[in-house]
């Protein structure tokens, strides 16, 4: 029987990559999200919905491609890290995991509610265009989820500096290159 694999104590150059990925679409997305009506009705807000469905699409791949590359390539806590420390971590990105799920989800249900041309070239037919009402309950809701993720992803990161800058663990070199000390 072969000896077991070690979990690796960092992360490889492809998930730090998705991690960023991840985090830089779900800025973009809803600082664009939160100025959407911004734009003038027509055209120009039908393309400017349809990159943000499509932004949000690429996240749903990366974020999907990470939940796999969680399990099937774990890595092991911060060395010298309390327990409840890492339960906490783990609870923090099953959160943020299953909120960028929720967000996109919704996302695709408000834009099913409402109905809309998708760059120009197709057509989602509302489900009930009777009740604008309903297209407005599910928007709201997309935006509540988006702005919790937003929030809980704020407080992921100002927990990742004070692990480095405070508790000295190196809990933000894992994602940061740079910081790694040798």
């Amino acid at each position: 029987m072969p000896a077991p694999t070690p979990t690796p104590s960092v992360y490889s150059a492809r998930a730090v990559l998705a991690h960023w990925i991840t985090a830089a679409l779900v800025l973009v997305l809803w600082v664009f999200g939160r100025n959407l009506d911004l734009f003038p009705h027509g055209d120009i807000r039908m393309q400017a919905r349809s990159v943000h469905m499509l932004f949000g699409l690429v996240v749903l791949a990366v974020i999907l491609e990470r939940i796999w590359r969680r399990f099937h390539h774990p890595v092991a806590p911060p060395h010298g890290s309390p327990q409840w420390a890492n339960r906490a971590a783990a609870l923090m990105h099953l959160a943020l995991y299953i909120l960028v799920l929720a967000v996109i989800v919704v996302g695709l249900g408000t834009e099913w509610a409402r109905g809309d041309r998708i760059f120009g070239l197709f057509k989602v037919t509302a489900f009930d265009p009777t009740h604008p009402a309903v297209r407005r309950e599910w928007g709201d809701v997309h935006g509540l989820l988006a702005n919790i993720l937003l929030c809980l992803a704020l407080a992921h990161a100002f927990a990742a500096v004070a692990h480095e800058f405070v508790w000295r663990d190196g809990v933000l070199s894992r994602m940061i290159p740079a910081l790694r000390r040798t």
